[in-house]
């Protein structure tokens, strides 16, 4: 399914795939080397019985659990490999032991492999012992090292001290420059990151990417070392590996590392989560093959992996475009691309492009398009697409504006049709949050600094609006500037917030005409029969109409009659899709159907670690009753 390019580079590491020695490369995920060894399918539903592999390799979808080392329900797009790592493949669900069964009563301490634990009375997937997650410390990259400052913080959970002057959760743009500017300002810091290594979704594998500098990802992507550097060399301390999976109180975050949990504390908290890619629910979206165009770049940027076989590229946004030409850099021949851009967008775009004209997107993107355009067959006005296969993609079928219809063989399609703030974590902490109608989505309701209605609390990046990479560093850094000032009276820092506001400010230029111009059509985000919407639980969107038409009101209600939004992904595959079948099923806008109430752990989590989390005389005061 996918091929390693010849300018791979990384040292050999051998893993085993469903007793299948397989030779891995030092820096790949394990969905990175499942995928290049043919290894497609990672689990079977709990609802059908239906196989799926890894669809979004960002952590949000959880299609691509499987057993490591024994240990179930793990996250392979999240999980670097290790020399002997015994990876297999999740069997029917009535066969995979709750994630629960995993903690030891007698010690408190998480999984036991000794054989006397609860996970071993209850049996466990395949043949290898199982390891406690919590056995290993996370080592990142060593390569990580290079970029200069203090090294990534070693030792576990118990690495992490109590409090912290500011907390910044999220390596990407918005993250690294706001923890830069902290650290610089003096004020302890630490950057929590979920990530083997620094740079977000953007730039991925940027300390260690096995491609060559200007060959197949382009100048603008290279652009990110200096930042990396910088934020690395800063004196923030930087902890890859963690998961936080809720704030709980104010100023305490709840994190995960290593099979270990932890709450820490910090005066002033960051939020700086990113972006994730649109839902894009069309008739056979979970098939294996399936997957987005985002995570076929992830791919491509951290392991040097590109697709082989027969591949279709669908949807619409920049990214369709960006992802097309490195692909042809890395000679790479897409069978097609289907353009789902809806044609009447360009005269709502048009109002904006006196804007856009003067923006530094305009010359960029034109070079992109027309080189794409040159080398690729682009299908344009495509109103109608559907997968279709069994038990894994065959075929791709579409229809245009102009009525016609065609059905072409595929072995792998990638979707996109934009991104949307990931917004679960700064919900679940009680932000508010608006529904922007430009963006067609939920975006937190912000200040000039990034501050929310939650004290101390601020969100910056892409997680706070689309606006791209350099407008998200730029949010990051006021971000700082606003925390650094509350807790620092006397700071100036007024050149750098001249800077940071001035950089916003252009590149926000623009961004009107491409959000109007890339506006995904309402058929593509609005699923309708037994098209699957939330892929978790397979619920399809009939069924979400059929209980408005029962009276349900909202996306929580609606839980009362169906599961839709309480899987593994808590949502952020279906979130947005169930409020606008919604909104349209009630004729409503989309603010008063709302989303999902969301609450930590914003990430699934084992009950040993919420067991193992220290205590004191306080916390069982906190939640004794009286």
């Amino acid at each position: 399914m996918f091929r390693r390019l010849t300018e791979a580079s990384g040292a050999p590491v051998a893993i085993t795939i469903d007793g299948v020695r397989v030779a891995a490369r030092a820096g790949d995920s394990v969905a990175a080397a499942m995928l290049a060894a043919g290894h497609l399918i990672a689990r079977s539903t709990p609802v059908s019985g239906a196989p799926r592999a890894p669809y979004c390799l960002m952590g949000v979808c959880f299609d691509c659990l499987v057993a490591i080392d024994g240990a179930p329900n793990r996250q392979v797009c999240m999980i670097p490999v290790r020399e002997g790592m015994c990876v297999e493949s999740l069997p029917s669900p009535s066969r995979i032991h709750p994630t629960w069964a995993t903690l030891d009563f007698r010690t408190r301490a998480g999984p036991s492999s000794d054989g006397e634990g609860g996970r071993a009375k209850l049996g466990r997937v395949g043949s290898a012992e199982p390891e406690s997650r919590g056995s290993r410390e996370f080592t990142p990259p060593d390569r990580l090292t290079s970029f200069g400052g203090r090294p990534p913080l070693r030792g576990g959970i118990e690495a992490l001290r109590e409090r912290y002057d500011a907390a910044v959760v999220g390596a990407g743009p918005a993250g690294l420059a706001a923890a830069r500017t902290c650290a610089r300002a003096g004020l302890d810091t630490v950057l929590l990151d979920e990530q083997a290594a620094p740079g977000g979704q953007i730039w991925r594998g940027i300390t260690a990417s096995p491609l060559s500098r200007g060959t197949v990802l382009g100048q603008s992507y290279w652009h990110g070392e200096t930042l990396v550097r910088e934020a690395l060399a800063s004196g923030a301390h930087y902890v890859p590996g963690a998961t936080v999976w809720g704030l709980l109180r104010q100023g305490e975050l709840a994190v995960s590392l290593a099979g270990h949990s932890r709450l820490i504390a910090a005066n002033r908290i960051i939020l700086a989560t990113g972006a994730m890619e649109r839902p894009f629910p069309l008739p056979g979206w979970t098939l294996p093959g399936v997957m987005t165009a985002g995570g076929a770049q992830v791919l491509l940027k951290s392991s040097a992996l590109a697709p082989a076989g027969r591949t279709v590229l669908a949807g619409c946004g920049p990214l369709v475009w960006l992802i097309a030409w490195q692909y042809l850099n890395a000679g790479v021949q897409l069978e097609a691309v289907l353009d789902t851009t809806p044609r009447a967008n360009r005269a709502h775009a048009l109002r904006h492009a006196a804007s856009f004209v003067l923006s530094p997107y305009l010359i960029d993107g034109l070079k992109l398009m027309l080189a794409v355009r040159r080398r690729l067959r682009v299908i344009g006005a495509v109103v109608e697409l559907a997968a279709h296969g069994e038990g894994r993609l065959e075929a791709v079928t579409y229809r245009t504006s102009g009525g016609r219809e065609q059905r072409r063989t595929a072995d792998t399609l990638l979707l996109h049709q934009g991104v949307v703030p990931n917004v679960n974590l700064a919900m679940a902490a009680g932000v508010a949050h608006r529904w922007d109608a430009a963006l067609l989505c939920f975006v937190p309701v912000l200040d000039d600094w990034g501050a929310t209605n939650v004290p101390g609390l601020a969100v910056a990046g892409d997680g706070a609006g689309i606006a791209g990479v350099e407008a998200a560093a730029a949010r990051g850094t006021l971000a700082a500037i606003g925390a650094i000032r509350a807790l620092k009276p006397g700071a100036g820092l007024g050149a750098e917030e001249h800077a940071a506001r001035a950089t916003l400010a252009r590149y926000q230029r623009g961004r009107a005409f491409l959000d109007a111009f890339f506006r995904p059509s309402g058929t593509m985000r609005r699923p309708c029969g037994a098209t699957v919407a939330c892929r978790c639980e397979e619920v399809t969107a009939r069924e979400i109409v059929d209980t408005v038409a029962l009276g349900c009101p909202g996306p929580n209600q609606m839980k009362a009659f169906l599961r839709c939004g309480m899987g593994p992904c808590q949502g952020r595959l279906c979130g947005l899709t169930v409020t606008e079948l919604m909104s349209e099923a009630r004729g409503v806008l989309p603010d008063e159907i709302g989303y999902y109430r969301l609450r930590p752990p914003v990430k699934p989590i084992t009950v040993g670690e919420l067991a193992g989390l220290p205590t004191s005389e306080a916390a069982m005061k906190a939640v004794a009753r009286e």
